[in-house]
């Protein structure tokens, strides 16, 4: 029998609700699921390792991409690829976004060596309020937004900040308070559904750890070519991706291409955990994953 491997997390060891409806869709196909860090994980007798619910590999980055990378090198195959992983676990990704004319939020990038230039670097930027988020992070840790003065005087908050690989500095778009923000879902380059997050009242940051919801919704073709244009850009081919972006005054900017762990808002459509399913079988039928 095929046997697939799930990662997940010490915190979230079994699969999280979004993903047991995929994998209830697989038929014929053993899985096993695990945190990624377990040294006990059977993933040598695995046809294939998906990467879902890691969701703390942020706090481990380095560990986990050596992870990942050494059961490609031991024969195993994993989505998504260990070369797609590499490239969007730090958000400096979106700089490839940009080069290849793919609307984004403006960015001032902050390295961590240079900490004690960054409160000069937010008064020059001349945005305000301005929002900060770690170049490795997920689920909105360590996102604050600010004024600019007080944010250039939270000596602290960047200290922690750099300690996490350095920071990006943009614009608050006020429009994630007004409108929420898109999150376009892809399997296999299709796109499959949609849903549009916002935040609970006075609340910029939409994850639901922080009270924001979710509703299905249609986007406008414009968006979705946006997104495309975004997933085009990143290595390999992936089997899953969310893009996530805000439609502002100025059109659709992608705000973060999700290629590791993102939840993928499978209950909101009717056929998203099928096709998803579709899509791990498809690929677990292929040679590379036999």
């Amino acid at each position: 029998m095929t046997r697939l491997g799930v990662a997940t997390c010490r915190e979230r060891p079994e699969p999280g609700p979004d993903d047991a409806l995929m994998l209830r869709e697989l038929d014929g196909i053993e899985v096993v699921a695990a945190p990624w860090d377990d040294p006990a994980a059977p993933w040598a007798g695995c046809d294939a390792v998906l990467l879902r619910s890691v969701w703390d590999y942020h706090r481990r980055v380095d560990e986990f991409l050596a992870w990942v990378e050494g059961l490609e090198a031991g024969g195993i195959t994993v989505w998504n690829e260990a070369a797609a992983v590499a490239w969007n676990a730090r958000k400096t990704y979106l700089l490839d976004l940009e080069a290849a004319g793919v609307p984004t939020v403006p960015t001032v990038w902050l390295e961590p060596g240079a900490v004690a230039a960054w409160p000069e670097a937010i008064r020059r930027s001349g945005w305000d309020p301005v929002v900060l988020k770690p170049i490795v992070g997920a689920s909105g840790y360590l996102t604050w937004r600010a004024s600019g003065r007080e944010a250039a005087r939270r000596v602290d908050r960047l200290a922690r900040l750099a300690a996490h690989g350095g920071a990006l500095l943009q614009p608050f778009v006020p429009e994630i308070e007004s409108a929420g923000e898109w999150s376009l879902i892809y399997f296999e380059g299709r796109f499959s559904h949609a849903v549009r997050k916002r935040g609970k009242p006075g609340e910029f940051r939409v994850q639901t750890e922080f009270g924001g919801t979710e509703e299905a919704g249609e986007p406008a073709a414009e968006l979705r070519a946006v997104a495309e244009k975004a997933l085009a850009v990143a290595p390999e081919d992936p089997l899953y991706a969310r893009v996530d972006g805000i439609e502002t005054t100025d059109g659709f900017v992608v705000s973060e291409l999700e290629l590791i762990e993102p939840v993928l808002f499978l209950a909101c459509s009717g056929r998203a955990a099928a096709r998803f399913a579709r899509a791990v079988a498809g690929r677990l039928a292929t040679p590379a994953a036999s």
